[in-house]
């Protein structure tokens, strides 16, 4: 449409959308982004034109399914500080655990649980006798965090511990 001020594009989870059936979003410019859309599912969506004189007849129907991206859990950077030998368990709550060799503890042992909001210690940081190597981590089906690793404070030997 000649002189347009805004745009209007309507969307749908499947094949087809229309005016009346689709989600609206408004836009000033010619781009926009739909964000909150289930990754591998397919959307319609058609494009309006607006101005004083009223919106303008659809476009054709486009269709497009997003894909997944990389996206920090949490916000990025979940230890204090360095960390070394990661490894990571999902609880039975989906909740991610991740346990390392924690550089600003001296390279001992940390464990840390995703809350739903924040990041949050398990137990206290750095609670290894001496520097943390190879760290391993594991859950029961109570969500009880296992972490072994090889310490170096106790000459190198396996250590397991659980909290």
């Amino acid at each position: 449409m000649s002189g347009a001020e805004a745009y209007h594009v309507y969307y749908a989870r499947g094949a087809s959308v229309s005016a009346s059936s689709g989600t609206r979003i408004s836009a000033t410019g010619t781009t926009t982004d739909v964000g909150g859309l289930a990754s591998g599912k397919t959307y319609a969506f058609i494009v309006t034109a607006v101005n004083a004189n009223g919106e303008s007849a659809a476009s054709e129907i486009m269709t497009a399914s997003p894909e997944a991206a990389w996206g920090p859990k949490g916000g990025a950077g979940v230890s204090a500080g360095e960390a070394i030998y990661t490894s990571l368990a999902i609880g039975t709550g989906k909740a991610p655990y991740v346990a390392y060799g924690d550089k600003a503890n001296s390279g001992k042992a940390t464990v840390m649980k995703f809350s739903g909001e924040a990041w949050e210690t398990v137990g206290s940081a750095g609670f290894a006798e001496g520097a943390s190597y190879y760290v391993s981590l594991a859950l029961d089906p109570d969500d009880t965090p296992y972490v072994a690793y090889e310490e170096y404070g106790t000459s190198k030997k396996a250590t397991v511990m659980y909290f």
